[in-house]
């Protein structure tokens, strides 16, 4: 996962912003952030801000639309190059705990934000909730999965996942999630083989 920011913005402030307002997001809330916060983190004037962002709402939906539906596509890619069933739930795995171990604030802030931010969503972006779903659907067509509604085995693919990195943010598990790829991979795929 990488942190994106407007090429034509990338040797401006904004970046150091966009980080502050992910850190701060975190941390505090988006309803715990204030405009001033976020200048103030990121070593600019609110009007600075306003000049990018109508608002703090809009920095948090920005920067959760962007990078959700570039990691889904990610995400995608990754499991699209691997054969369905047990090699797809490696390669979520390993992707998702990649993308956490790397930009762990920024990956923790779209789970944190996904009930507040989903509802505005554009149908035409893509969200790791429907890539599980695909492969869940794939996998079942190919026979690499039992028969099982389809919206039960993804929510438990991408539950698992998810606490997983909740609890390693919150430093309930103190080594790095990568190592746990394997293990993880094997117990999803026991939940879910034919």
């Amino acid at each position: 996962m990488k942190f994106i920011v407007d090429a034509a913005k990338t040797k401006t402030v904004l970046p150091r912003v966009m980080r502050a307002a992910v850190r701060l997001f975190v941390a505090k809330g988006i309803d715990g952030t204030t405009i001033k916060d976020i200048a103030a983190a990121g070593g600019v004037s609110e009007g600075a801000l306003y000049r990018h962002f109508k608002s703090k709402e809009d920095l948090a939906y920005a920067l959760f639309a962007v990078h959700v539906n570039e990691f889904s596509h990610e995400l995608t890619a990754r499991i699209n190059r691997a054969a369905p069933g047990r090699a797809q739930l490696r390669a979520f795995v390993a992707t998702a705990f990649e993308a956490f171990e790397s930009e762990r604030d920024l990956f923790t802030y779209l789970i944190l934000s996904e009930h507040r931010e989903l509802d505005k969503f554009p149908a035409t972006f893509k969200h790791p909730g429907h890539v599980v779903l695909e492969l869940v659907k794939d996998g079942r067509a190919k026979g690499a999965f039992r028969p099982m509604d389809p919206y039960v085995a993804g929510s438990i693919v991408l539950g698992a996942v998810i606490r997983l990195c909740v609890v390693r943010f919150r430093e309930g598990i103190g080594r790095d999630l990568r190592q746990e790829t394997e293990s993880v991979t094997e117990s999803l795929w026991r939940a879910l083989k034919k």
